[in-house]
């Protein structure tokens, strides 16, 4: 039964999907006329709100491209790639590859959202590479699905940006008068549970998923990265490749990490891009070595450049004309202390569709929830969790992010969503049931 209900979505989706940008577009016109209708905004405020809105998210825009282009430099380092060729050579079965795909994704994805999308791209084809017989876009939505976890990991923007202290986008802190540590919103109970479930049913749901047909493609050859140094002829290039220049590097990268965890009370998005950044140096004999996987990281962000204004300008609307306040007051009306996380998980979702960034629209929720959670006593913290979650698991419906790992394995979005219809679901279920339970943590 779940095998003919995801050839329905996978079918649904080849016809109807449109490609990410046009998907964009067409969420652009449909916030235009929430403000008209919702907002109670005139059109001339409207082009003004988005003009604002359009370049609203560049700083997040730039930390969300570094997560992403270090987590790609750590992937292709030679000392994780053979890592990966070791994980990629243990499925013998087409049931194995899609437990070690998820699996690898997932993990990866809880330690950095960049690397999970990275790593389970990489998997997903050299698996396909040892393991012949399962349908690559199968085993690629596989490893997109280990991104639902995200938002319960390390590089969770909302639960970051509240143990910030004095961050502008710190809601918590401006309405509660002091931050949430991780240890209130990532490790506390009602986001610990359903992440352990999830990890542990959605392989299985894939599983009873599996389409009957046998499917061979040829997938060219991952190299492990190598560092073309050429001759080192000149002192310059001599310089340019040294070990001592790398190795300092690193030190004064790594000091600054420890200064920076040792002085700050909290990590945040700047503390994960900093590691990653001093992980990834120390992977590589020479700092032009990284600087070269860096660059190919950045081809992978292409697509999502344009992106990132239409999104802000989406947000730029919905905040500014009120109606992404008016989606979020809507549900508040009726919740109370216990339910307000569940209800702000489930507008959380909505939200997604129009700006798909846990940052971006806590920009656009997180006064008014964190002022709903006040008044309501609510705890905060896991109402900032709900909307982190909500996010995460809306993804699974929200092409955006997709679009790394899809230029790494060279798919198309209608490839892969349809798979992950169903993903959606059981996510959406083990979430919303744990914050339905664990309301105050």
């Amino acid at each position: 039964m779940l095998r003919r209900i995801s050839d329905f979505f996978v079918a649904l989706v080849h016809r109807y999907m449109v490609d990410p940008l046009i998907f964009a577009i067409l969420l652009t016109f449909a916030a235009f006329l929430l403000g008209l209708l919702v907002g109670n905004a005139s059109l001339h405020n409207l082009f003004a709100f988005w003009g604002m809105g359009v370049f609203n998210l560049l700083s997040f825009a730039m930390q969300m491209v570094l997560i992403l282009v270090t987590g790609f430099a750590v992937a292709k380092s030679r000392a994780v790639g053979l890592l990966l060729e070791r994980v990629a050579s243990l499925p013998k079965t087409k049931g194995q590859a899609v437990v070690v795909v998820f699996l690898g994704s997932a993990i990866a994805s809880l330690v950095n959202w960049g690397l999970g999308l990275v790593v389970g791209a990489f998997l997903a084809k050299r698996v396909t590479q040892k393991c012949k017989g399962v349908p690559f876009g199968f085993l690629v939505a596989t490893a997109y699905s280990g991104f639902i976890v995200w938002a319960s990991g390390l590089s969770s923007s909302i639960p970051l940006i509240s143990a910030t202290p004095s961050s502008p986008m710190n809601f918590a802190e401006k309405e509660f008068g002091y931050i949430l540590p991780l240890e209130a919103t990532l490790l506390c109970i009602t986001n610990v549970l359903p992440t352990l479930l999830t990890t542990l049913l959605v392989p299985i749901l894939f599983l009873l998923m599996m389409p009957k047909r046998d499917e061979f493609v040829e997938i060219p050859e991952e190299e492990i990265s190598a560092e073309g140094k050429g001759a080192l002829d000149t002192p310059a290039k001599r310089l340019e490749h040294s070990w001592w220049v790398s190795r300092a590097f690193f030190v004064l990268i790594l000091a600054a990490f420890v200064v920076r965890v040792s002085t700050s009370k909290s990590i945040d998005i700047n503390t994960v891009i900093l590691f990653m950044l001093c992980l990834g140096v120390a992977l590589y004999p020479s700092v032009m070595g990284y600087a070269n996987a860096i660059s190919k990281g950045a081809a992978l962000v292409g697509p999502m450049i344009l992106q990132y204004p239409l999104y802000g300008g989406i947000q730029g609307v919905l905040e500014h004309s009120g109606a992404g306040s008016a989606i979020s007051a809507w549900f508040i009306g009726f919740s109370s202390a216990q339910t307000l996380p569940f209800w702000s998980y489930v507008s959380s979702f909505l939200l997604n569709f129009f700006v798909p960034s846990g940052g971006g629209h806590w920009v656009v929720q997180g006064p008014i929830m964190m002022e709903a959670a006040k008044a309501l006593d609510a705890n905060p913290a896991t109402v900032a969790l709900a909307v982190a979650v909500g996010e995460a698991v809306g993804n699974m419906l929200q092409p955006f992010w997709a679009l790394p790992l899809l230029a790494i394995a060279g798919l198309g979005v209608r490839d892969i969503m349809g798979y992950c219809v169903l993903v959606f679901v059981l996510g959406f279920i083990l979430y919303g049931s744990s914050l339905l339970l664990f309301p105050f943590g």
